[in-house]
């Protein structure tokens, strides 16, 4: 059993707690001596112990090894769990379940079961490629690979989301990435998550005419069923110069955060004029909910109080993977403020608060109502080139301020503390 099984506790947003425990005393094993609770503190609900009855399996099949493990705001759980038990072999042994306060335990997936989306002759052959990713309202998902008619090492795995009993295919190997170029197709993908607005999240490799090792890792991002990719090695390196390009995206899918109002935060690293492996060449993005572009938070060299920001590769900026909603430990709140350990060149750490200052016209550090007033004059001087107060209000940084700007800023405004 993993250590997110050990004893401890877990919270949720809204203070939905998950208790783990060791169990002992009279009848007590070592298969069944491990315990999840559910709830509130006053109102702890048992979910889940080691040597239950597996729902939806044979007599005597009993759940073993639950790792993996997501819970939300309404007390629902989502973990993987290794079987014991009559008909139980190397082939089926291990599935996913949830676990609902009104219903009890239910099966999402098991290995050995038929898949019913492409066809019918197929089925799982390998469960647990997900972490435990589930939002408010249940919707969770699983990643594993499949096995049966048409299937080759080239599309055999699948990530699919949803609620229990109506599940539907998120990705899968094979399937065409037509942003990336024609014949371009998905070669793998890492682990996803889900937030409280059905948004996914989730990297993939890709394939075919044109890739290289220069730019088959993009990540994909959007409603389920209709994510896109927002970001791919090679691409030019947001808000840097012409000539610097993101790399290193291969990590980002476990080392990036999303929250529940889209805004993700991620490293990778920067090719460019002047950029110095092991010096200046990580950068930590956020991809804001309401400007729907990436911004740096933070870049390797940089200086924090006379201390140069050290990173040696990406993972040294990664952030506590989630989806938000999941209860995994997690740095990035709904505000878009991150909570970030960061390490310098003269081997010291410390610990900062990074959020981006938007529409900050006045530079006195915050968005306020001084800011608000100053856009009015700005939007009359539409056609001369911006001040540099008017450029804080061009906040899809197309070069000029337009009603989308208006709207950008009504929402920051709305969004504040």
């Amino acid at each position: 059993m993993t250590s997110d099984i050990g004893f401890g506790g877990f919270l949720s947003d809204r203070a939905t707690l998950r208790v783990c425990a060791d169990l002992a005393g009279p009848g007590v094993t070592t298969w069944n001596d491990r315990a999840m609770w559910v709830g509130t503190r006053e109102s702890l609900q048992l979910a889940v112990r080691t040597g239950m009855q597996a729902p939806d399996c044979a007599p005597g099949v009993t759940l073993q090894y639950p790792d993996m493990v997501g819970h939300n705001d309404a007390g629902q759980l989502t973990f993987r769990a290794g079987l014991r038990g009559p008909g139980v072999t190397s082939l089926n042994r291990f599935g996913r379940w949830m676990f609902d306060p009104g219903v009890g335990l239910i099966k999402i997936a098991r290995e050995g079961d038929p898949v019913p989306w492409f066809g019918g002759a197929q089925s799982w052959e390998v469960i647990g490629g997900s972490l435990g990713t589930i939002n408010a309202f249940g919707l969770t998902g699983e990643s594993g690979a499949i096995q049966g008619e048409g299937v080759t090492a080239e599309n055999n795995a699948v990530a699919v989301v949803g609620e229990p009993g109506n599940l539907q295919v998120l990705a899968r190997e094979g399937d065409p990435v037509p942003e990336a170029g024609a014949g371009v197709r998905m070669a793998g993908f890492g682990i996803f998550w889900v937030n409280n607005r059905s948004d996914v999240l989730y990297g993939v490799m890709l394939a075919g005419p044109g890739i290289t090792s220069s730019n088959q890792w993009c990540v994909h991002f959007g409603p389920i069923g209709a994510a896109r990719m927002i970001l791919r090695d090679g691409d030019r390196a947001p808000g840097f110069p012409d000539g610097f390009t993101v790399t290193a995206l291969r990590n980002m899918s476990v080392s990036s955060a999303m929250n529940d109002v889209g805004d993700i935060v991620g490293p990778s690293c920067i090719q460019g004029p002047g950029v110095i492996e092991g010096v200046n060449h990580v950068v930590l993005w956020m991809r804001h909910h309401v400007l729907k572009r990436w911004i740096p938070l933070l870049r390797s060299g940089d200086l924090i109080e006379g201390r140069n920001i050290y990173a040696g590769y990406e993972l040294d900026f990664a952030m506590l993977s989630g989806g938000g909603a999941d209860g995994w430990p997690q740095n990035l709140n709904d505000r878009g403020v991150v909570v970030k350990r960061i390490p310098f060149t003269d081997g010291t750490y410390g610990i900062y608060r990074l959020s981006p200052i938007l529409a900050d016209a006045d530079r006195d550090g915050d968005l306020d109502s001084d800011d608000w007033a100053l856009q009015p004059a700005c939007l009359e001087a539409v056609g001369a080139a911006l001040s540099q107060e008017c450029r804080a209000f061009d906040l899809n940084d197309d070069g000029h301020l337009d009603l989308v700007d208006v709207g950008m800023l009504q929402e920051l405004f709305q969004d504040r503390p």
